[in-house]
C-alpha cells in the first residue's frame, strides 16, 4: 500500500474517533463551548468520505490481482464477518450499559444488526457493502479514466449540489434525477481512483485546498448561524453534501503531495514503517473505539464537555484500541473478527 493512503487511513480514524468523543455538538451547546464543539465537527468531517476514497484508490483495479470470486471472499471475511460480530458484542454491552435485558428473539437481533441499532456508528458497513456488490461492475470503467471522470462530475452536481440548490431556493429534490451509478456514496469512490492515479501540478492543487477551505468554512458558519435553540441545523451537513465534497478532496490531495521524506528527515523508514503497521489496525480500532467512548465517561463519570475529553480522551482511545488491536491480530481466532 502506497505511503500516503496509509498516513489517511491513520488520520482519518484519529479523526472518526474525534467525531464520536465530540458528541456534545448534536446538543447543541451554548457559548464557546458551541464554538469549540462545532469546529471539531467541521473540521474532522471529512473522515468518513476520506475511507470511501481510500476503497476506491485501493480496490476499484481489484481485477489485476485477484478475480472477482475472491474479492467477495477476501470482503466478507474482513469486513462482513467482524461486522456480525461486534454487532453482537455491542448489542449485549449496550444491554449492560442501560441495564436492559437483551431481546434474543432471533429476528429482532438480524433487525438491529441489519439496521446498525445496537452500534449506530457501524451504519458505515451498510453502504460499504453495496459498493463491493458494486464493484465487479464499476470496476470495467477503471480501464477509462475519462468516463470515471464523466461519472465523478455527474455525481457531483446530481447528488452534491442540485439537493443543497434545491433546500436554498425551498424547491422539493426530484431524487429520480440521480443516475444509479452515482447514487450514494458512489462518487467518493470515483474521485478516490480517480485522484490517485492523476497526477496534478502544483496550482490546480492550490485551487483545490482553497476550495476545500471554503468549504469547510461554509459548513461551519453555516451550522454555527443557521442552528437556532436545540435544533441542530443541517443544511451544510451530510457527507453526500457540496461542502463536504470540497473538503474531503482537499484533505485526500493535500497528503497525497506530502513529501514524507522531508517531513520525517532521517527518520522517515522509521516513521513510515510504524505508519504502515498502524494503518492495518484502524479497521480494528474503528470496530472497537465506540465501546470506550461510551463506557468510559460512564464507568469515571467523565463529563463529555470538557475538551480534554473530546480531544485528548479520542486521542487516548485511538492508542489504547490500535495497541490492543496490533497485539490481539496475533490470535489466529481473534483476528478472525478483529482483521
Amino acid at each position: 500500500m502506497k505511503l500516503y493512503i496509509s498516513v489517511l487511513n491513520c488520520v482519518s480514524c484519529v479523526a472518526v474517533v474525534l467525531l464520536h468523543t465530540n458528541g456534545i455538538f448534536w446538543s447543541h451547546p451554548s457559548g464557546e463551548l458551541w464554538i469549540s464543539a462545532n469546529f471539531i465537527e467541521t473540521y474532522f468531517y471529512w473522515a468518513v468520505p476520506i475511507f470511501f476514497m481510500i476503497s476506491g484508490a485501493t480496490l476499484m483495479d481489484y481485477r489485476e490481482r485477484y478475480t472477482t470470486a475472491e474479492f467477495y471472499k477476501n470482503r466478507i471475511k474482513k469486513t462482513v464477518v467482524p461486522f456480525v460480530f461486534w454487532s453482537l458484542i455491542s448489542g449485549m454491552f449496550m444491554a449492560y450499559i442501560s441495564e436492559v435485558p437483551m431481546d434474543w428473539n432471533i429476528i429482532h437481533i438480524i433487525d438491529n444488526t441489519f439496521n446498525t441499532r445496537y452500534f449506530s456508528i457501524y451504519w458505515f458497513f451498510i453502504p460499504l457493502f453495496a459498493i463491493y456488490i458494486s464493484f465487479p461492475i464499476i470496476s470495467f470503467a477503471a480501464e477509462n479514466i475519462q468516463l470515471m471522470t464523466f461519472f465523478a462530475l455527474i455525481g457531483s452536481i446530481v447528488v452534491f449540489t442540485l439537493p443543497l440548490l434545491c433546500e436554498l431556493f425551498h424547491i422539493t429534490m426530484n431524487k429520480d434525477v440521480v443516475p444509479p451509478v452515482v447514487s450514494g456514496y458512489m462518487v467518493y469512490i470515483f474521485l478516490g481512483y480517480i485522484l490517485d492515479k492523476v497526477t496534478l501540478d502544483k496550482k490546480k492543487r492550490w485551487s483545490i485546498y482553497i476550495v476545500g477551505i471554503i468549504g469547510w468554512f461554509i459548513h461551519f458558519e453555516g451550522t454555527s448561524m443557521l442552528s437556532t435553540g436545540a435544533e441542530i441545523n443541517t443544511m451544510f451537513k451530510g457527507y453526500t453534501n457540496f461542502p463536504c465534497l470540497l473538503q474531503s478532496v482537499a484533505i485526500f490531495v493535500l497528503f497525497k503531495y506530502m513529501d514524507y521524506k522531508k517531513i520525517f528527515g532521517r527518520f522517515y523508514h522509521i516513521v513510515s514503517d510504524m505508519i504502515f503497521k498502524c494503518a492495518k489496525c484502524t479497521f480494528g480500532v474503528y470496530l472497537l473505539h465506540y465501546f470506550f467512548v461510551i463506557g468510559l465517561p460512564k464507568e469515571f463519570n467523565i463529563d463529555g464537555r470538557r475538551l480534554i475529553w473530546r480531544v485528548g480522551g479520542g486521542i487516548l482511545i485511538f492508542l489504547i484500541c490500535a495497541l490492543f488491536t496490533h497485539f490481539a491480530k496475533k490470535n489466529q481466532i481473534i483476528r478472525k473478527v478483529l482483521p
